[in-house]
């Protein structure tokens, strides 16, 4: 290249100095604390923490059904096996399953 392509070329960039405030030290701490996000704690289950917090409510679901429902039957019949009494009090009532509904009306042996 020709030295008269160059000086058209930088004619057309100008630096010019612009002063630019600096930030005192209290104005960074001020703009990062608004710009970080919240910090808090945060819980993140991975699918087999969740399978256990399912499987968990589950058993305590069910496993108090038939906690009443061993109640229930040594109540009824204390010195039977209470599988037996429970399973005897489902097919009175012609129960899909020994599962029965708040306030529900049951037959009793």
């Amino acid at each position: 290249m020709n030295g008269t392509a160059q000086r058209s070329t930088t004619a057309h960039l100008t630096l010019v100095a612009t002063p630019v405030p600096t930030p005192s030290a209290a104005e960074l701490e001020r703009l990062v604390a608004l710009e970080a996000p919240p910090q808090g704690p945060s819980l993140r289950l991975t699918r087999r923490g969740r399978l256990v917090v399912v499987a968990l409510f589950l058993g305590v679901l069910f496993g108090g059904g038939v906690l009443f429902g061993t109640g229930v039957s040594k109540q009824i019949a204390p010195h039977d096996d209470p599988r037996a009494t429970i399973e005897a009090i489902r097919r009175l009532n012609s129960l899909p399953d020994t599962g029965v509904q708040a306030g529900q009306r049951i037959a009793l042996p």
